[in-house]
């Protein structure tokens, strides 16, 4: 069922189940959850920006919430702990300083689980893609890898285009991911016009750390590229 929460913007230092927390005033970050679609939706204090989340099983909500607050008592985070994952609801920045260090942490952390993903190819590649969108609420950064086989394919089928093979949506290849749901809740829970600049900061991160340490280790056709484009 639908149903408000109230998490304490203040509280002593340590993490927290949503059972343990209680507040006396309304310094308090207001949750509300809809039961039809499993969506939480609250105002950011610090910079006003209205966040939606989707897919958050209410029991997981109740019973798996951890708050986490730092030594000077602020709400740090808010983590949904599952048995699969931890999913990030909510980030409280120190500064500018801390901001862009977690989000860039964070990116080579991202990177690395795309590069491990990458490396289980066994296959020769002949276009290894990357690529990336972003609009005020959504954000996506992900690799596609294209076999010689499947380039050949897609050039038999549209002679008339010769750079065909260039373009990802053509192959077959599923899309291999990091979290994007981390990245894009890191990005909103700053300022609305910050985010786009750190957006592009870590995206030209993953991209160059992918480079550096996936391109070189994969088996590649003689006419391999590495193609990298933001889509829309």
């Amino acid at each position: 069922m639908d149903k408000t929460y109230s998490i304490p913007l203040k509280h002593q230092l340590g993490t927290y189940n949503l059972s343990d927390l209680t507040y006396s005033d309304d310094n308090a970050l207001t949750i509300e959850y809809q039961d039809y679609g499993d969506i939480i939706e609250y105002e950011h204090p610090d910079n006003g920006i209205n966040i939606t989340l989707y897919g958050i099983k209410q029991n997981d909500f109740e019973q798996n919430l951890k708050a986490v607050y730092n030594e000077n008592g602020e709400l740090k985070t808010l983590l949904v702990n599952t048995e699969n994952d931890s999913r990030l609801l909510f980030i409280h920045y120190d500064n500018t300083t801390d901001t862009r260090q977690q989000v860039l942490e964070f990116a080579e952390s991202n990177a690395d689980v795309i590069i491990e993903k990458i490396l289980k190819f066994t296959d020769t590649a002949a276009r290894l893609f990357i690529e990336y969108f972003r609009d005020g609420e959504y954000f996506d950064f992900h690799a596609k890898i294209g076999t010689p086989e499947q380039k050949s394919t897609i050039e038999k089928k549209y002679p008339q285009y010769k750079d065909i093979a260039d373009f990802a949506g053509g192959y077959p290849s599923e899309n291999i991911y990091g979290d994007n749901d981390r990245l894009g809740i890191m990005l909103r829970c700053e300022d609305i016009e910050e985010n786009y600049d750190l957006f592009n900061l870590a995206v030209d991160l993953m991209i160059s750390r992918i480079k550096e340490k996936a391109v070189p280790k994969i088996n590649k056709s003689d006419d391999f590229k590495f193609i990298v484009g933001e889509y829309d």
